[in-house]
């Protein structure tokens, strides 16, 4: 589950990732201004659930996975993956939690006819289309059998 605030979200013991309130800013030069990148942005999956961030260009989806990842260092939340609290990691024992996470971004350059949303398609079908060609084919049958829930940000 994803969205601003906490509701939505599942106990955290529950979560193989738990992130909460997680902002990412960056300095504007020397102007002592910063853009905020994301703002309030919490999210939980459990352990088998996959998790699609959906919205405008420019919106903050990828600086949200990088955020997770420890990529760019939030500026304020925490995020837990496995138990392990990442925002107090580094170096070495930030890289061995990385090998256990992934984020799979969509190829812009394949052409909106082949990888991309369709702009007729409404936000479930075109995220369903992207999963299914991220995730394998024998992985992707009981996703079809159950059906696949999008929960907007």
């Amino acid at each position: 589950m994803a969205g601003s605030g906490t509701a939505h979200l599942r106990p955290a013991e529950d979560a193989l990732l738990h992130a909460e309130h997680i902002v990412v800013e960056f300095p504007v030069g020397r102007s002592g201004l910063k853009v905020n990148a994301v703002s309030d942005v919490s999210l939980d999956i459990l352990e088998g659930e996959t998790l699609g961030l959906v919205g405008e260009s420019g919106c903050g989806k990828s600086t949200t996975g990088r955020a997770i990842l420890q990529l760019y260092k939030p500026t304020a939340g925490e995020v837990k993956f496995d138990g392990v609290e990442l925002t107090r990691l580094g170096g070495e024992d930030m890289r061995k939690m990385r090998r256990r996470m992934q984020m799979i971004f969509q190829d812009p350059y394949r052409g909106a006819r082949r990888s991309g949303p369709r702009p007729r398609a409404g936000t479930g079908s075109s995220a369903a289309r992207v999963l299914r060609r991220a995730v394998p084919a024998h992985l992707d049958r009981p996703c079809r059998r159950h059906g696949a829930e999008v929960d907007p940000l």
